[in-house]
């Protein structure tokens, strides 16, 4: 009598895991790049299109899908907060000249500036507001009122301490 040869119960093969992370096809990928390049920022639709050899209907087609749209957010980010330097050096230059409204822009998308409204609170110390927030009328116009007040005091005794010395 011959003994059958046990046989060791192997694991299931589990099937490999799919990824959830956005995967841009070849034309996307062409189109990101295109879109990416500061050079082509003033570039019509068509112009991006011809440039990254695709047809305008990939172009809405991918800026439908939040994956790519998210990509296109995390591309532009990353290129930002690389030209951190540049991009402050370029705007004081701007500023001396006199314009400045780009660099607002520029830190908000790279994540380095939140507009933020400081009024005081029924004490006078500073409290943060966020541009959300709504205010009667009648609480602003308080709060501008202690603002005022509070600027009238320190030079009433920036004054005093003038003449005094």
């Amino acid at each position: 009598m011959k003994k059958k040869a046990k046989t060791k119960n192997k694991p299931a093969r589990k099937a490999p895991q799919k990824s959830t992370e956005y995967r841009p096809t070849l034309a996307e990928k062409k189109l990101l790049e295109v879109l990416l390049n500061p050079e082509h920022r003033l570039k019509t639709v068509t112009e991006i299109c011809g440039m990254a050899g695709c047809d305008r209907h990939i172009y809405y087609d991918a800026f439908k899908k939040d994956g790519f749209c998210n990509l296109y957010d995390k591309e532009s980010k990353a290129l930002i907060r690389k030209a951190k330097a540049s991009i402050i050096h370029a705007s004081i230059r701007a500023a001396q000249r006199g314009d400045s409204a780009h660099t607002k822009l520029l830190l908000t998308m790279a994540g380095d500036y939140a507009d933020r409204t400081i009024f005081p609170d029924k004490k006078g110390n500073p409290q943060d507001l966020t541009p959300k927030q709504d205010l009667s009328e009648k609480e602003i116009e308080r709060r501008v009122l202690v603002l005022l007040e509070k600027g009238l005091r320190r030079k009433q005794e920036e004054e005093k301490k003038n003449v005094k010395g």
